[in-house]
C-alpha cells in the first residue's frame, strides 16, 4: 500500500492512504517528475506545501505542491494535489549571471544550489579546464545541465532524498514476463521520423558562417531532412559535443516501444527493461506513466530500442 505524507509550510505532517486516483509521470530530459493525486477528504483549511510518497519503506516521490484544489461534489469533498519533484526548485529559480573559469561542482553547490536546500551531490567531479558563462534569465537547472553536458558528458538527476546525481546513469534492470506479477497488456513499436535531426551546421569562428557540417547517417538513410544550427562561439559554453549528443538522442527517440503492464512498476528513467518472452534485448526506460484508480493499477513505459 502506498502512503502519502503531506506537509504544510511549518512542516506539520498529514498522512493519507487510498487515494481516489493517482498519476505519476517521469520522462527523460524533463527534470521534474509530476504527480497528480485525488483524495476523498474533508475541508480542513490546511494549505499543503510538500508531499512525499512511500511504497512500503521506499520513497518513490518527494516534491513541492504546485496546486491544491478542494471540490465539493456528489461523491464528497475531493482534495486534488498537483506536485513536481525536487528538481522543480532548480527549474523555478533564476541563476545569478556570472562567468566561471575552471568550474567545478562544489563551486556551484556553494554559489547556486545550497540555498535551495541541496547539500549533497554524487558523481566523479574534478576541476575542469575551460570556462562557462551563465546568462541573465537562465535557471539553476540550466546551469547544472550545462555543466554536466559540457564537462562530464552526463545528464543530471535529483533523487528523492534531494541529492544531486551527476554520475553516469548505469541504471538497474527489471525483468518482466507474462507469467510474472505484472502482466504484459500490450506492446507496440513506434517510429517517429519527426524526432530525427539530419544535420547540424556549426559556426566555429567569429565572423565566419556556419561552415562546419555534422551529418546523421541514420536520418540520411531514411530520407529525413531536418537541419539545426549551432553558434559554438557565442553560446555561453555549449560546445560542438552537444550536436553529437542531440543527434544520438534523436536516433534513440525515432525508434521506441510502448509497453503497458498491469500493476505498479516504478522504475527510474535510464533503467533497463528485459522482456524474455519477446527477445528484444535490453530496453532503456525513456518515459514512465503510472496510473491508479481504486484497486486498479497500470504502468505505461516508453522504451528506447537503440
Amino acid at each position: 500500500m502506498m502512503k502519502y505524507i503531506l506537509k504544510d509550510a511549518l512542516k506539520n505532517e498529514y498522512i493519507f492512504f487510498n487515494p481516489k486516483s493517482v498519476t505519476l509521470i517521469r520522462e527523460k530530459n524533463v527534470p521534474a517528475d509530476s504527480l497528480d493525486v485525488l483524495f476523498l477528504s474533508g475541508i480542513n483549511g490546511i494549505e499543503y506545501a510538500e508531499i512525499a510518497v512511500f511504497d512500503g519503506s521506499k520513497c518513490v516521490f518527494r516534491g513541492i505542491v504546485d496546486e491544491q484544489v478542494e471540490t465539493i461534489s456528489e461523491s464528497g469533498i475531493i482534495l486534488e494535489i498537483n506536485a513536481r519533484s525536487l528538481a522543480a526548485l532548480l527549474l523555478d529559480n533564476e541563476a545569478m549571471p556570472q562567468s566561471c573559469c575552471l568550474p567545478d561542482m562544489q563551486l556551484f553547490m556553494e554559489r547556486n544550489f545550497s540555498r535551495l536546500g541541496f547539500k549533497e551531490y554524487i558523481g566523479n567531479d574534478k576541476p575542469k579546464s575551460g570556462s562557462m558563462s551563465i546568462a541573465k534569465g537562465e535557471s539553476e537547472w540550466s546551469v547544472l545541465e550545462k555543466y554536466c553536458r559540457k564537462f562530464l558528458d552526463t545528464y543530471p538527476r535529483v533523487n528523492e532524498d534531494g541529492v544531486i546525481d551527476i554520475s553516469e546513469n548505469e541504471g538497474e534492470t527489471t525483468v518482466l514476463t507474462n507469467e510474472g506479477e505484472h502482466k504484459i497488456i500490450s506492446l507496440s513499436r513506434v517510429r517517429k521520423r519527426c524526432e530525427l535531426i539530419s544535420e547540424y551546421r556549426v559556426r566555429t569562428l567569429r565572423g565566419n558562417g556556419y561552415e562546419m557540417i555534422i551529418n546523421n547517417e541514420n536520418a540520411e538513410r531514411l530520407g529525413v531532412d531536418s537541419v539545426r544550427y549551432l553558434n559554438a562561439v557565442d553560446n555561453g559554453g555549449v560546445g560542438i559535443a552537444s550536436c553529437y549528443q542531440n543527434i544520438k538522442e534523436s536516433n534513440e527517440l525515432y525508434d521506441t516501444l510502448n509497453l503497458t503492464v498491469s500493476g505498479r512498476v516504478l522504475v527510474n528513467i535510464g533503467d533497463w527493461i528485459v522482456l524474455p518472452d519477446y527477445k528484444l534485448g535490453n530496453l532503456r526506460v525513456n518515459k514512465l506513466r503510472y496510473e491508479a484508480d481504486g484497486d486498479n493499477e497500470l504502468t505505461i513505459l516508453n522504451l528506447l530500442c537503440n
